[in-house]
C-alpha cells in the first residue's frame, strides 16, 4: 500500500500495469553500503551500445552519445552478428575514437553487453540500446548519481512511437512489487563495473527480460538503486524490437526470471 505523503504513478511494462510507490533517492529497502571505490580513482564512464542490424539507427545513437559525452568518456559499440559485416567498419571509420567489437554470429543482447563491458576501461558502465537516443546531460547526471553513492542509476524515458507521438515513462524500483509483477523498465541505466562483475554479468541463457534479471541479481548483491527524476533517453519504437516481434517469448522469459529470483530468495 502507498505510504502517506508519497506520490503514486502508473508504470507499464510488457502489457502489465502496476501502481508503484515513488521514492526519491535510494529506496529504504536498501541499507547496504555502496561498493567501495578508491577515492583517488576517477569514475570514468564507458557507454556500451550493442546492436544487431539497425544500420541507420545505430549511427544516430552513437552520434547522440558523442555530442553529449565528456572528453574522457569511452564509447564501445558491439555488433551482435549483423547481416552486413561492413557496418562496424563504417562506424569505426566515421567515429575513429570509439571502440568497436564484432561478434561472428548473433548471440543476443546479454552476450553482446557482456563482451562490451569486458573491454570497457571505465568504472561506470552506461548501457544504451541502438534504438535509443541519448538526451543532453544524461551522462553527467549518471556520473553524479554514482558519485553520490548509487550503485545502479536509471531515469525516465521518452517513448517515441512510430507515428511520432511521445510519451514519458517513469520506471520505478520497488522490490516487493517487482517480484509480484515484474514491472521494471529501463532505457538508459548506469552502474558500477564492479557491480556487473560481482553478479557475473548478464545471463547469457536468456534473450529477453535481461534487464529485469540483472536488476534482481544486483539487488541481491546489495546494490543501492537511484532514479533520476527526468528523461535521459528517447526510446524509438519500431517493428524490429523483441518486444514487438515476440511478446509471448518475452513474457515467458520474464516469468522464468521471476521464478528463479524467488527460488534464490527461498520464496514461494
Amino acid at each position: 500500500m502507498p505510504i502517506a505523503g508519497e506520490q503514486c504513478v502508473v508504470s507499464k511494462s510488457g502489457g502489465a500495469t502496476a501502481r508503484l510507490v515513488r521514492e526519491e533517492g535510494p529506496p529504504r529497502h536498501y541499507e547496504s553500503k555502496p561498493l567501495a571505490v578508491p577515492a583517488d580513482e576517477p569514475l570514468r564512464p564507458t557507454v556500451v551500445i550493442p546492436f544487431h542490424n539497425r544500420d541507420e539507427m545505430v549511427f544516430e545513437c552513437v552520434e547522440s552519445v558523442l555530442i553529449d559525452a565528456p572528453i574522457d568518456c569511452e564509447v564501445v559499440v558491439v555488433d551482435d552478428g549483423s547481416d552486413d559485416p561492413t557496418v562496424i567498419a563504417r562506424l569505426q571509420e566515421a567515429y575513429p575514437s570509439i571502440v568497436c567489437v564484432r561478434l561472428p554470429e548473433n548471440k543476443g543482447v546479454s552476450v553482446a553487453r557482456n563482451r562490451g563491458n569486458a573491454v570497457a576501461s571505465g568504472r561506470i558502465i552506461i548501457d544504451l540500446d541502438s534504438d535509443d537516443l541519448l538526451l543532453d546531460g544524461a551522462i553527467q547526471l549518471a556520473i553524479e548519481g554514482i558519485e553520490d553513492g548509487a550503485d545502479y542509476l536509471y531515469g525516465d524515458i521518452i517513448r517515441r512511437r512510430e507515428d511520432g507521438e511521445e510519451i514519458v515513462t517513469r520506471p520505478e524500483w520497488e522490490a516487493n512489487l517487482l517480484l509480484q509483477r515484474g514491472c521494471f523498465v529501463t532505457g538508459l541505466k548506469a552502474y558500477r563495473k564492479a557491480l556487473w562483475q560481482r553478479v557475473d554479468g548478464f545471463d547469457e541463457t536468456i534473450r529477453s527480460a535481461v534487464d529485469l534479471d540483472f536488476a534482481l541479481r544486483c539487488e541481491e548483491a546489495g546494490a543501492v538503486f537511484k532514479r533520476v527524476p527526468e528523461p535521459l533517453v528517447v526510446y524509438r519504437e519500431h517493428e524490429g524490437q523483441i518486444s514487438q516481434k515476440d511478446r509471448a517469448g518475452q513474457k515467458e522469459n520474464a516469468k522464468q526470471v521471476l521464478s528463479s529470483a524467488r527460488r534464490r530468495r527461498s520464496l514461494v
